[in-house]
């Protein structure tokens, strides 16, 4: 039997097991050995004649119990051990001394007293002995664990199939969600829509009155499309739900059927001789050009009859909020499948000729991590030489897609905060920018009314729509002071860029602290709208229905949805100012801001 055999033998056979191997004495002697081998403890010792197989075990001469089978002569004896290397090591043999049970005897000393204990108190609690944990690496090549590790493969591979079949069984549920609907099911579903933004729409009254919309009318007209494909049924109840003009009820469309966004490069402003072209990111585009210059028409329609025919197919709570909108379509565009982008401009030239200028789209993605485009910033900020704080705030929702744990933004707008007014020292007065904010959380939006107010003020006052169709309770809604960020602009006087584009949790900012009388609202006014929501899950094409269920006051009373919020300031540059100046309203407001704080010194 081999060395390898015998320590197998030893480790997994019965108590005692005979072996035979060949070993080196000390005086470099080969010899053939022979024994017994207890579990993780092989033996080989020289081997006696052929004539008798097993070793006479003889008594040992101290006690009269037998050996363990070894020669009473140690002369010449060799003791043979197998390593977990497969090496034999040779040592002189010593028995095992037998093991003794310990008796424990009592003390000599007489009984110390226990210490008294009341019959209530609870017992010492004794910790237990914490065990020797084996490591991974021992358990993984551990013998006895194999087994496991077999059992522990088999279950990893079920879990796989398991969750192999769930998300194949899932991709074909989504795969019937997006093809298989009849035409029969979708009027059920334009019924149940319906039904839904009558009674659960909370600014029904308000658009009634204001756009003159009629729901049953616009609905009507989706039922032309329920014989088309779904991408076209689907199309067609995105531009439709746009026509009742409210920006939070609105469809989150099923997967691949998202809106891709576009642009052309082209940026239009508003100025006082109508719209004009004042810029190209591409300088190639406009190289050409003696920029700024006015637009005539688009798609060889005069600008303001296009602008009202795309003003009415958008959604937004107010006029002015629709007709900034269709403007901004010229620079910036969500494909919409029924409603295609304009395609040519022509401009007036300043020797009183047009020019048609072609308008290329592009595919625009607002942040690529894996592309390396650089992580958009919720707050960008800038010292103007005169002295004057900027602080441009992008947006009210700062959080990124792949932020779990702080999916709306809070505490990386307040990074963002921070580390912007690290610029404001030595500052006196301030300008907030959120001509481009659309709106966000109204807790982040609190956060900038911090850096305003020394003390509480009325934020606003909501009420939200119960099932039986009867309003809650108002419930009034404070900005608390925050001493830590109002430090940078205490006794400073303050001023907030407003424009059309500001909506939603916007225009709660900005209408608290024009009521409050914190800071000069400035540039163009803002549009008041309302979006607290609830989600419907539509039954044929598995798209989710946003319904606003809410209804927002602001602190002298009015309601905010639908609400035009006029600036103290009103700014509109002309052609010319953009000559000189590539932002000639926010110029202009720092000039009135800093002549307000000159008045306010010398009264």
């Amino acid at each position: 039997m081999s060395i390898d055999m015998a320590k197998r033998s030893a480790i997994g056979g019965p108590t005692w097991r005979e072996v035979e191997c060949e070993v080196r004495t000390d005086r470099g002697e080969k010899q053939r050995g022979w024994g017994k081998t207890e579990p993780q403890d092989p033996a080989c010792y020289p081997k006696e004649p052929k004539e008798s197989k097993t070793p006479k075990e003889p008594k040992d001469p101290k006690s009269n119990k037998e050996s363990s089978g070894i020669p009473s002569s140690t002369t010449g004896t060799i003791y043979l051990a197998v390593d977990d290397d497969d090496w034999c090591h040779t040592y002189p043999w010593k028995p095992k001394e037998p093991k003794v049970p310990k008796i424990h005897l009592p003390p000599n000393e007489p009984d110390t007293p226990k210490p008294y204990r009341e019959p209530n108190e609870p017992k010492e609690h004794k910790e237990p002995k914490s065990r020797k944990v084996p490591s991974m690496w021992n358990l993984l090549f551990c013998k006895e664990f194999l087994s496991m590790q077999v059992i522990l493969r088999k279950r990893i591979r079920m879990l796989f199939k398991k969750l192999l079949i769930t998300t194949l069984l899932m991709s074909a549920l989504l795969a019937s969600s997006l093809h298989a609907t009849t035409p029969k099911e979708r009027l059920k579903e334009i019924e149940y829509i319906e039904k839904i933004i009558t009674t659960k729409w909370s600014n029904k009254e308000i658009h009634e009155k204001q756009d003159g919309i009629n729901i049953h009318k616009i609905l009507n007209t989706l039922k032309k499309h329920i014989d088309g494909s779904n991408e076209d049924y689907l199309a067609s109840m995105e531009e439709t739900l746009k026509l009742f003009h409210d920006p939070h009820l609105d469809i989150f469309l099923p997967v691949g059927f998202e809106d891709q966004s576009y642009h052309s490069g082209l940026h239009v402003a508003h100025v006082s001789e109508g719209y004009a072209l004042v810029k190209c990111e591409k300088p190639a585009d406009c190289s050409h050009l003696p920029l700024p210059l006015l637009i005539t028409q688009v798609d060889n329609l005069p600008i303001e009859i296009w602008l009202r025919r795309r003003a009415d197919k958008l959604n937004g709570s107010t006029k002015l909020r629709r007709r900034n909108g269709a403007m901004n379509n010229l620079g910036w565009y969500s494909f919409v499948r029924k409603n295609p982008p304009a395609k040519t401009i022509t401009l007036l030239l300043p020797n009183g000729k047009t020019k048609m200028l072609p308008l290329n789209w592009q595919k625009y993605v607002w942040w690529d991590k894996e592309a390396g485009k650089p992580e958009p910033r919720c707050i960008e900020s800038k010292l103007d030489p005169s002295g004057t704080f900027i602080l441009i705030v992008k947006t009210f929702h700062c959080g990124l897609p792949e932020d779990h744990k702080d999916k709306d933004g809070y505490y990386r707008f307040l990074k963002h905060l921070k580390t912007a007014l690290k610029k404001a020292k030595g500052t006196d007065s301030l300008i907030m920018d959120i001509r481009e904010n659309s709106g966000g959380k109204l807790t982040i939006a609190e956060i900038a009314l911090q850096l305003l107010v020394d003390q509480k003020i009325h934020f606003f006052t909501e009420s939200f729509l119960n099932k039986d169709g009867t309003w809650g309770a108002p419930e009034k809604c404070m900005a608390e002071p925050n001493m830590s960020l109002r430090k940078y602009f205490k006794n400073r006087p303050a001023g907030i860029l407003s424009g059309p584009e500001c909506g939603s949790t916007c225009s709660y900012f900005v209408v608290a602290a024009k009521t409050a009388d914190i800071a000069m609202i400035l540039g163009e006014p803002a549009s008041g709208s309302n979006g607290g929501a609830k989600h419907y899950r539509l039954p044929a094409s598995g798209a989710l229905l946003s319904v606003p269920w809410d209804k927002s006051w602001a602190a002298d009373g009015q309601l905010i949805e639908g609400r035009t919020i006029e600036v103290n300031k009103k700014i509109i540059p002309s052609i010319k100012d953009y000559k000189s100046d590539p932002d000639p309203i926010l110029t202009k407001s720092i000039q009135i801001l800093r002549k307000e704080k000159f008045k306010d010194n010398q009264t």
